[in-house]
C-alpha cells in the first residue's frame, strides 16, 4: 500500500483464489502503465511459470479403463490418466472441483506436438471429500491421455513430467 501511494498507483486486487494475476499496480491517469504480481507462499501456491513435477505411471494410471472399480460403469477401454502426487497437489495448490473457484482446466501441449491446445481436467481426491486433485485427464474425453501413452508407447515405471508455461497451461513430456 505504501508503495502504490507513493508512486502514484492504484491496486487491484484479484477477484477470486486462483486467478492470475494476485494484484495489479495500474498508474493514476495512464493505466497503460501497469505490473502484474503473484503472490506466492506457503499458505498460497500455485503452479507458476517454470513450476514442475515428474510421475511415474503404474498400472492403475495406465489401465484405468480395466483396474478401475468395475461395477460403477461399463469398461471403456483407452481411458488413463496423470497421477498428482499429494505433496505436489499440496504444495502447488492443483484442486479438483471440491474447491469452489478453483482452476481445474489446463491447456495442455505435448512436447512432440501430438497433443495440441487440449484441456486436462483435475480431478478425484486422496482422502475424501478433500479439495486437493490427485490426477490430470482430458476433459470430456477419457480416452486422451491413453492416445498420448500410445503414442509415445509408455509402459508401467516410465516417467512423465508435467511443466507449467503459465498458471494455466501446462506441456507433458516423457522422460
Amino acid at each position: 500500500m505504501e508503495f502504490a501511494k507513493t508512486y502514484g498507483y492504484k491496486i487491484i486486487l484479484v477477484e477470486h483464489q486462483n486467478y492470475y494475476p494476485d494484484i495489479s499496480f495500474v498508474k493514476e491517469g495512464d493505466e497503460s502503465i501497469k505490473s502484474c504480481k503473484k503472490i506466492k507462499s506457503e499458505d498460497n501456491q500455485m503452479p507458476s511459470t517454470g513450476d514442475s513435477f515428474i510421475t511415474i505411471l503404474k498400472k492403475v494410471h495406465l489401465e484405468w479403463d480395466t483396474y478401475r472399480h468395475k461395477s460403477s460403469r461399463d469398461l471403456i477401454y483407452g481411458e488413463e490418466y496423470l497421477q498428482i502426487p499429494e505433496n505436489i497437489a499440496r504444495q502447488f495448490q492443483i484442486y479438483n472441483a471440491n474447491q469452489s473457484n478453483a482452476i481445474t482446466d489446463y491447456i495442455c501441449n505435448s512436447i512432440d506436438g501430438f497433443l495440441q491446445n487440449v484441456t486436462l481436467k483435475t480431478s478425484g481426491c486422496s482422502h475424501g471429500g478433500s479439495a486437493f486433485a490427485k490426477q490430470f485427464h482430458g476433459s470430456g474425453d477419457l480416452k486422451l491421455l491413453g492416445d498420448l501413452f500410445n503414442h509415445i508407447n509408455t509402459n508401467i515405471g516410465d516417467k512423465i513430467k508435467i511443466s507449467w508455461l503459465s498458471p494455466t497451461n501446462i506441456v507433458v513430456e516423457q522422460v
